[in-house]
């Protein structure tokens, strides 16, 4: 009997799909086309809704920096380069979104220097995640949510302990002082962790360059510096073609084409760019490859290619400098090994593996269980040391298990986490059937359909 009914509902479900791909088959003949012409006609027909926001224009011309572009040594770099994937391992960081507010500035400088802390600390998986909102907050004349300071980019004022530096070289972790900003709302500085202080990531150097973007072997300059020192923040002219193009393409694979459209003389948005690629196929020789801050569902995963000498992209670039000595990072979780998947109300193991890099020997871990229950800072276990928790969860759903480590000196690392599913109990299925066998009883043209 129980065959019977899975070939009944197995039928209908054809059914209900067979007729679904009909009448998107007609949809798709009719109206849609998935041609590049088709995307840049809609891109085209509709209006900034400011869902991607960009900072006020900045003209090209407003400084000269050429003395400084030519102090850059140039040397050689391979035909492709990527911070993605260095050794296997991807030293950026994961793309945030700055919400209605125009920082992309801000964004750009934290993004490059989150990677660059990753590479010269010789570790991927530090994966800082820096305090944009400290900067808005406590470094006002850095920028707004209008756009940021033209006079001094971003690093001068972190790298400042005057007062426009908040007295302070260095910038905190966003556990200090989460991202809140919009156009109309910009938190108090006063609102930061009390403690941050012992959060506070200093900069060795920094240093930018406004090019007018006609400088000579300016790609090469450019390519330079990601090899040797890391991802750079830059700046570019966004259009409305470049927003909308972004929701369409999500391949590693596919750049942003340069369609010869006349940018003015200007740079409206920051971005950090983290490697390239030459090909000869394309018309300008390759492509970019950069990380935007409109979220993760933007480009691939919030990263996106775009064809060389387009958009004013290097119109405005700078590069940061960090001394791993500098700051201590407290442990990071290396593995979290377990199942991802069981049934409500059985128990689980799972092993945690923190290392202190730097030489720490005391570890401490807290675990959110995401369930309403935690386990506070067990320990201490050595570092690099496997330790073992268990745990059951009561009800069915999908359960974000989180958790992090502390040294001796209460130095905190970054969450990890891993997703567990629990599904719904197979004894749950039977109101489900009897459901469908009321709809055959009540809708005789499927009991017909069937036989």
């Amino acid at each position: 009997m129980k065959n019977h009914y899975l070939i009944k509902i197995s039928s209908i479900i054809v059914i209900f799909i067979l007729i679904g791909i009909s009448f998107v088959s007609g949809v798709s003949n009719s109206t849609c086309s998935s041609t590049d012409d088709s995307i840049e006609r809609y891109a085209d027909s509709i209006d900034n809704d400011n869902t991607y926001p960009t900072m006020a224009p900045i003209p090209l011309n407003i400084h000269n920096s050429a003395q400084t572009i030519d102090t850059i040594k140039i040397i050689d770099t391979p035909d492709q380069f990527n911070w993605k994937n260095v050794d296997g391992k991807d030293w950026t960081t994961p793309a945030k979104n700055q919400g209605q507010c125009g920082s992309c500035w801000l964004f750009s400088a934290m993004g490059a220097l989150e990677s660059v802390i990753n590479i010269k600390e010789g570790c991927a998986d530090i994966s800082p995640d820096l305090s944009e909102q400290y900067v808005l907050s406590c470094l006002p004349k850095a920028g707004s949510c209008g756009g940021g300071n033209v006079e001094n980019c971003v690093f001068y004022f972190i790298n400042s302990t005057a007062e426009e530096g908040n007295h302070k070289n260095g910038v905190i972790t966003e556990q200090c002082f989460e991202y809140r900003s919009n156009y109309d709302f910009i938190p108090a500085c006063s609102e930061k962790n009390e403690e941050w202080e012992q959060y506070l990531v200093p900069i060795k150097a920094y240093n930018e360059c406004w090019t007018y973007n006609d400088i000579y072997e300016l790609k090469d300059t450019i390519k330079s510096l990601i090899y040797e020192k890391g991802p750079v923040m830059v700046y570019f002219w966004v259009t409305q073609r470049f927003m909308n193009w972004g929701t369409f393409h999500k391949l590693p694979s596919q750049y942003y084409p340069d369609y010869n459209e006349e940018c003015p003389h200007f740079v409206n948005h920051g971005i950090v760019v983290v490697g390239w690629k030459d090909d000869s196929s394309i018309g300008n020789g390759g492509y970019w490859i950069c990380k935007n801050s409109w979220g993760q569902d933007w480009g691939y995963n919030g990263f996106f290619n775009i064809e060389y000498d387009c958009l004013n992209l290097g119109g405005f670039f700078a590069w940061v400098e960090y001394d791993p000595e500098s700051f201590d990072w407290g442990p990071i979780i290396t593995s979290i090994t377990g199942p991802t998947s069981g049934k409500s109300g059985e128990e689980y193991e799972y092993a945690f593996t923190a290392v202190d890099e730097d030489g720490e020997t005391d570890v401490y871990y807290y675990i959110d269980w995401n369930d309403g229950s935690y386990q506070e800072w067990v320990g201490p276990y050595n570092s690099g040391e496997t330790i073992s928790l268990k745990h059951t969860w009561e009800n069915k759903g999908t359960y974000t298990l989180k958790i992090k480590s502390k040294d001796a000196n209460g130095m905190e690392g970054n969450w990890a986490q891993v997703e567990i599913n629990i599904p719904q109990n197979k004894a749950i299925q039977k109101p489900f059937i009897y459901s469908i066998n009321r709809l055959i009883n009540n809708w005789p043209i499927f009991e017909n359909i069937l036989s």
